[in-house]
């Protein structure tokens, strides 16, 4: 008995200590790709796309380097992952074009003014003392979602140090992250600071703009800090309220000379639908995405009757029934996510089983008790 008893808690420790397909978000990728991982295995998260940005959720983890992209790294510990679940930021000009290779900017062009500008002002368009117009109709090939080296402040650093700077949109899109590139001969530490920056951003009321991530070059005299906009209320999303034509950076008064340039502005999204759950073993991630929808990208075909529905089992007619493994619960309703197996049953006998495939789709043809 006594070694029957030992035998089960190996197994159970065994069995607690892997843990199943990491979640991502859209856009994301994973090395290796298994359905399941060992205690202490390492896995490189990174985007699949290369024109996308990496963004750690949590500001101050390390970005390592992988099969030349940037990644962030978890860690199989206990039956959970553990570690940083990033996001891939999408150029805002992929609201218009699937990818951009041109040289037309998204962007109209920047107003200048020598003033802070209230939030209350700026929506209702009433800010003056304006300083200077800058066009931007056109930009580098693949950055169409970039402002490169604004002239106006190039020329004369003051537009920098307590003014407000406006920019201007071709389109209405979402903008949920703002990545600024700077030179300063002497870059001091008061410019990378996360308490008090040196550059706050206004998109609109549903968001709140805070810096994510502030760093120096190491080749360069200067460095990024990049501004986070989240959403203030996740769960009653407007995407009306969402969409913008303007947005607003305003630039403070840290102890600075007038040697700080702007290098470029870029503006970025993110994907609204959710990726992978982890499966199959359950193992919750750390990781919230609060601007993603909370339902799975990819599914596939169930039963619709769901009133014959009794925890993970259909029943499709009297002893015929459908049951799921690794099936997942979102807003209560069950959703066969890849790798999901479906037990086909005739009168207590199980008639056969196929598995959900990543792409979507069952492996065989729907079974019946005919």
């Amino acid at each position: 008995m006594l070694l029957l008893c030992i035998a089960c808690i190996t197994l159970i420790v065994s069995v607690e200590s892997k843990c199943g397909i990491p979640l991502v978000a859209e856009g994301v990728s994973h090395f290796p790709a298994k359905t399941v991982y060992s205690e202490g295995e390492i896995v490189n998260q990174f985007c699949a796309n290369t024109t996308h940005e990496l963004v750690p959720l949590h500001p101050k983890y390390s970005i390592t380097e992988f099969d030349g992209r940037k990644a962030v790294q978890i860690n199989c510990v206990s039956g959970k992952w553990k570690g940083n679940f990033p996001r891939c930021a999408i150029p805002i000009s992929r609201l218009e074009e699937s990818e951009t290779n041109g040289k037309e900017s998204m962007i109209n062009g920047l107003s200048y003014y020598n003033a802070t500008i209230n939030e209350e002002d700026f929506l209702a368009e009433t800010y003056k003392e304006i300083v200077g117009i800058e066009e931007t109709q056109y930009s580098l090939p693949g950055n169409a979602h970039c402002i490169e080296k604004p002239s106006m402040p190039a020329k004369n650093a003051k537009l920098i140090k307590g003014y407000s700077w406006i920019i201007n949109l071709k389109h209405k899109s979402t903008v949920a992250y703002i990545s600024i590139k700077f030179t300063r001969h002497e870059l001091g530490e008061e410019l990378l600071s996360y308490d008090k920056p040196f550059v706050t951003a206004f998109v609109n009321q549903i968001r709140n703009c805070s810096v994510h991530q502030a760093s120096k070059f190491l080749d360069v005299r200067g460095g990024t800090i990049d501004l986070l906009c989240q959403l203030n209320n996740p769960e009653d999303y407007d995407s009306n309220a969402d969409a913008i034509e303007t947005l607003m950076l305003q630039f403070h008064h840290p102890n600075y000379k007038n040697d700080l340039y702007i290098d470029s502005i870029c503006l970025w999204d993110f994907p609204k639908a959710c990726g992978t759950p982890e499966i199959p073993l359950d193992s919750p991630a750390d990781g919230v995405f609060d601007t993603l929808l909370e339902t799975p990208l990819v599914t596939c075909d169930m039963p619709t009757n769901d009133t014959h529905l009794k925890g993970n089992t259909f029943e499709l007619s009297p002893g015929e029934t459908v049951s799921y493994v690794n099936a997942k619960y979102y807003q209560q309703t069950l959703y066969a996510v890849p790798y999901t197996i479906e037990i086909h049953t005739c009168d207590d006998s199980v008639l056969g089983n196929r598995v959900c495939q990543v792409d979507g789709q069952w492996d065989t043809e729907e079974l019946s008790c005919g």
